[in-house]
């Protein structure tokens, strides 16, 4: 459109410097006839070939001239054009209008271009309408006053800006109902902002963003990250999607995350971004970890073995206890499979518990007698379970327990042929034997009373080694302080009194086996963390198999004050 307003220009230019030329040419008649006609020939055909309508018309508004191009736009012939008043070829509509505007012009004549901004129309001589551009200007042909209308017809234009306007209006409206935030920015600064992007940045409007740099909402640590996001699309490359935090125009801050392209935005080249708040994935992320860590921490506390086993049987995660259970440096393990560490494994029985765990999601408890890589063994008791990694296991090591329980059978047997032993040397003498196998007799009774004595007794009972791990207890210690009898045989005494008072055990276990008996008053913590007052009696004693410590636990009621 610029190309053919500057063409309308310059043809009135030419025009009136033609026009001029030939009053020149009329002066020097006498001399330069030839060269008038030659100059008025050339106005002819340039005024007659002109691709716009050429309409001349004088002062009182009366049309002088036409060329051919104004006949056909018109659908006058040209004696019919010539002396009508120009008004005819405007819609009666903007008659007045159009008047004014003409009886302005005609006091300060210039060369003016009435298209731009300008709703201007013509009428043809069937009605018919058609949207036009009109460029005016003046031809000072001595004592006559003359205006040069140059007229082209828009419609196609008219109907492609129409369509533009449409279409623009339609993505308009794409962009304003878009969820995530849409920024345009030129060079840092903003240009347009869609009504999620004012939400999101703040804004009170629109018009109250723009022109403002948009790294003026970055969180200052992601400012250098965007500047440079910036100049890479302004060099026509796409910004890939990443995470910033944003400053609000309020102060607040939230997260998102944006993805760049270069963007054509009214003939200017520019930035358009595409941001999604994320503040809440984000919190929700951040709390999950939080939860997670929480679990870790839970997990690496427990006096438990736990451990998570993926689907393709690699280790995934440890605590501290079953690292120490499985006798291998945590790096060893973690990332590699049970069938790595332990060749042959797939063939235990405790492999057929985790795989069935593993494939059908069945929980599985069991005892189960380990060997290690060493040849030592150890016992534990499992407790398998499905998770959404694998399956995860608890243990706990119950080698000390069963070793414990191997020497009393070894000791049962031992003492059976002790008793067989002594059967036959009371078969040599009847009397020696019938004598030997009651006091034997008593003896059990004796034994089988005081053992049913001490399960039975109200007060706690212990028997410990000289290192204070407990070798038996009886059933008030399990209902005094919430363990399993179990339980006990994986603990020492020290898991019975507050964390501050645990040191103490040594010098109490080396006060006992020198002076052999202690009495005092003290602190215990149940299963539960409850703390109880209680009295201790400890009272060394020797066995056949070495020295052990007897311990008589009673509770103290609590004082009442009055």
């Amino acid at each position: 459109m610029a190309n053919r307003e500057e063409q309308g220009q310059q043809l009135i230019r030419e025009l009136a410097a033609y026009r001029e030329r030939v009053k020149e040419v009329e002066k020097l008649l006498s001399h330069q006839t030839e060269a008038l006609r030659g100059a008025q020939a050339m106005y002819e055909s340039l005024f007659e070939l002109a691709p716009d309508a050429l309409i001349v018309v004088d002062r009182l508004g009366h049309i002088t001239k036409v060329n051919a191009q104004a006949e056909r736009l018109f659908g006058y012939g040209r004696g019919e054009l010539v002396g009508k008043d120009h008004a005819a070829l405007v819609p009666e509509r903007f008659a007045e209008k159009h008047s004014a505007e003409m009886k302005d012009y005609m006091r300060e004549p210039r060369i003016r271009v009435m298209g731009i901004g300008l709703d201007l129309w013509g009428r043809r001589k069937d009605g018919s309408e058609f949207p036009a551009d009109i460029d005016l200007g003046p031809l000072d042909v001595g004592k006559d006053f003359l205006v040069l209308a140059v007229v082209r017809d828009v419609t196609q234009r008219k109907q492609i800006e129409v369509s533009l306007l449409e279409s623009e209006k339609r993505y308009r409206d794409l962009v304003e109902l878009s969820p995530d935030a849409v920024i345009v920015n030129s060079e840092g600064s903003i240009i347009f902002v869609n009504s999620a992007g004012v939400g999101l940045l703040g804004g009170e409007s629109a018009d109250q963003l723009a022109g403002k740099q948009l790294t003026a909402f970055v969180h200052p640590d992601d400012r250098q990250a965007v500047a440079e996001r910036i100049g890479q699309v302004l060099e026509g490359k796409m910004a890939p999607l990443f995470e910033l935090k944003i400053i609000r125009g309020d102060g607040s801050d939230l997260f998102a995350e944006a993805v760049s392209m270069p963007f054509n935005f009214r003939g200017r080249q520019a930035m358009l971004s595409i941001v999604r708040d994320i503040t809440e994935r984000k919190r929700a992320d951040m709390a999950r970890r939080e939860t997670e860590e929480r679990y870790r921490r839970t997990l690496d506390s427990m006096l438990e073995g736990g451990q998570i086993i993926g689907f393709d049987w690699r280790y995934l995660y440890l605590n501290d206890t079953a690292v120490m259970q499985a006798r291998l440096p945590r790096e060893e393990l973690l990332g590699h499979t049970m069938m790595e560490k332990y060749p042959g494994i797939e063939n235990t029985p405790v492999f057929g518990r985790l795989k069935a765990c593993m494939e059908e999601r069945r929980p599985a408890r069991m005892e189960n007698e380990f060997t290690f890589p060493d040849g030592t063994q150890g016992w534990f008791e499992l407790s398998i379970q499905p998770a959404p990694e694998g399956v995860f296991v608890l243990s706990i090591d119950v080698t000390e327990h069963k070793r414990l329980e191997q020497e009393l059978n070894r000791y049962r047997r031992r003492l059976e042929d002790v008793v067989a032993e002594r059967t036959v040397e009371l078969a040599r003498t009847n009397a020696k034997l019938a004598q030997e196998i009651a006091e034997h007799e008593k003896a059990e009774a004796g034994l089988s009373l005081r053992a049913t004595i001490l399960d039975n007794a109200p007060m706690a009972i212990f028997l410990l080694n000289p290192r204070g791990d407990f070798v038996y207890t009886n059933e008030a210690a399990s209902m005094t302080y919430g363990f399993s009898r179990n339980e006990f045989m994986n603990m020492n005494l020290r898991r019975l009194l507050p964390a501050q008072d645990a040191p103490l055990v040594d010098g109490r276990l080396k006060h006992i086996l020198e002076k052999r008996h202690l009495e005092l008053e003290t602190v215990h913590v149940r299963k539960d963390g409850i703390s109880i007052p209680v009295e201790v009696r400890h009272a060394l004693i020797k066995t056949l198999h070495g020295e052990f410590i007897v311990s008589l636990i009673r509770e103290i009621p609590a004082r009442q004050t009055g």
